[in-house]
């Protein structure tokens, strides 16, 4: 026996796995928020190389926006919102103000350049234009540099290469992807025509093959595109990856399990000679993640997705979680009510203590789970605080807006994030950290989501389910749940990499979580012994699993 451990140690062995939402920041409550950044309605926001900035872009708006930690020193902008926990977010003025351009040009999407490109900004706007805007002018005066049109309908999705970073595509209704190079954008170097409006577009992050693309249109299918052949580069299709409209996705480069540092791998990041992965989400309430690292993704995307998640939502927007592989957030595209004044959105001095206290259910999942009566709805109004000065607005009970997957449970959300919905529904988001969201709302609302302020979907669940016959026969099964069950094995980054835990660390890739700690059990009364050879038989004999479903249901009704 070593002596080195104590009884104490045998007895309670330290837990291998710990809460993530005290792996990062542990000060005060990281939410603030500023409203009115932008004109309600459609509102996109891209996040500067350095991740100190965010672009916000909507009708008839272009701003800069900036958040700041307490104490940091920054230059008072022009207008400020300072939120309970001592963050702030400072705002630019409207570059839109004496551009000269028009209501046709409002924006659809915007993207912040790279590299040698870091001072600009491009926007999209519904009537098929690309603007460029330098925003390095010394008089503080910004204005667009360049504007240009090569679609003849609405852009709506624009990407540039974090590799190359003169490369820019777009992705309109009029079916076409156009590139562009940013050192000249007198017209677009190249055109590629599908047969359905495109809806969402994605830059290849890898370092080996940084000139693919992928589109995914209104049809459901996606397309792979290698630009360095023009109109001969089509590489593969999946003609029908979702059955609805795809209204978003995000590639990430592959990862290695261990990065070789005590930091957390960040996913966004490219490395190595692998496609990476690629998630993809669409109003057919789906969000599927393929799987491009392997030999044969270089020719063909799988034809069957990795992981199929399934939110009870339309899907708006899906972002790869930095520092977490297996995570993602998910964005509902369902029009959230108004707010009005009931329950009051959390975040003031009061509601910031206790962060990790807050462990409930989530705002949309348990709400269908249990029904809207008048006990449910007091227990929301209870969990509520007042947030400042301003009016009071309410997160109202239709759905959660945001919720945090592990793509290895492909049923129930791993968080489901407090506060989310407060004004609204949210138009689009970037991650700040790992542990902290930029969300703009489509009331115009500016905030930065705090990810220790979060509930699991998961605990509104029943784990104890029964059923019986008319002959007195009974049937149940019992779940005991542990608290680091998966998606909840998280361990702490600075021990990702010892050789203790390296087995242990999950990564995208890894199968789909399957229940271990069920238990099942079947009583059948003295009247029914009778029919206890037939249960037994059946119950040996039956399939429950294998690759064909028609086959397994015609070899059960031979028994």
């Amino acid at each position: 026996m070593n002596p080195s451990l104590s009884l104490q140690s045998i007895l309670n062995p330290p837990e291998i796995f710990s809460d993530s939402r005290l792996h990062g920041y542990q000060g005060p409550t990281r939410f603030v928020r500023l409203g009115r950044v932008a004109p309600s309605g459609t509102t996109a926001i891209a996040k500067s190389e350095d991740g100190s900035r965010c672009a916000v872009a909507g009708k008839e708006s272009l701003r800069v926006v900036r958040v700041s930690s307490p104490g940091q020193s920054i230059t008072p902008e022009h207008k400020c919102m300072v939120g309970p926990g001592g963050h702030r977010i400072d705002s630019s003025r409207n570059f839109w103000d004496n551009s000269g351009l028009k209501i046709d040009s409002t924006s659809t999407d915007v993207a912040w350049g790279h590299g040698l490109f870091n001072n600009k900004i491009l926007t999209s706007a519904r009537n098929g234009e690309l603007i460029l805007w330098d925003i390095s002018n010394k008089s503080g005066v910004v204005k667009y540099e360049r504007r240009t049109k090569d679609h003849t309908r609405a852009i709506n999705k624009l990407s540039v290469s974090h590799v190359v970073h003169y490369y820019c595509i777009t992705g309109s209704a009029d079916g076409d992807m156009r590139i562009w190079d940013l050192r000249d954008l007198t017209k677009s170097v190249m055109r590629v025509r599908f047969p359905n409006s495109i809806r969402s577009v994605a830059f290849s992050p890898s370092l080996w093959q940084p000139l693919q693309a992928i589109v995914g249109l209104d049809n459901g299918s996606i397309h792979r595109w290698d630009l360095k052949m023009g109109q001969r580069g089509s590489l593969d299709r999946l003609a029908v990856a979702h059955s609805a409209p795809i209204t978003t996705l995000d590639w990430c480069s592959s990862v290695p399990k261990n990065n070789g540092n005590n930091a957390p791998a960040n996913p966004m990041e490219p490395s190595g000679n692998s496609l990476g992965w690629l998630v993809s989400g669409g109003l057919d309430r789906c969000v599927k993640v393929w799987d491009l690292t392997g030999p044969v993704a270089s020719a063909r995307i799988p034809s069957k997705a990795t992981y199929i998640l399934h939110p009870s939502f339309p899907v708006r927007r899906v972002a790869w979680r930095p520092g977490y592989e297996c995570e993602l957030a998910v964005v509902s595209n369902d029009e959230i009510s108004a707010p009005s004044a009931d329950v009051n959105i959390p975040g003031t001095p009061g509601a910031a203590q206790g962060l990790l206290s807050r462990v409930g259910s989530g705002l949309g999942l348990d709400l269908m789970l249990k029904g809207l009566n008048s006990e449910s709805i007091t227990s929301i109004k209870d969990k509520f605080n007042e947030l400042s000065n301003e009016a009071p607005r309410s997160i109202t009970p239709s759905g959660d807006a945001l919720e945090i997957w592990d793509v290895r449970r492909e049923w129930v959300a791993k968080w489901s994030v407090y506060g989310a919905s407060a004004d609204g529904g949210i138009a689009d988001i970037a991650f700040n950290d790992s542990h902290a969201v930029w969300a703009q709302y489509s009331n115009g609302t500016f905030s930065q989501l705090d990810l220790r302020e979060v509930t699991k979907p998961i605990a509104s669940i029943n784990r104890v389910a029964t059923t019986w016959d008319v002959g007195g026969s009974l049937t149940f099964v019992v779940n005991k749940p542990h608290r680091f069950d998966p998606p909840y094995d998280d361990i702490i980054p600075s021990e990702r990499n010892s050789e203790a835990r390296k087995a242990m660390v999950k990564s995208v890739g890894d199968p789909s979580v399957k229940l271990k700690s069920q238990s099942f059990s079947t009583f059948i009364s003295e009247d029914a012994i009778e029919d206890m050879e037939v249960f037994t038989f059946l119950a040996q004999n039956y399939q429950f699993h294998g690759p064909d479903k028609k086959e397994i249901c015609e070899a059960n009704a031979l028994l």
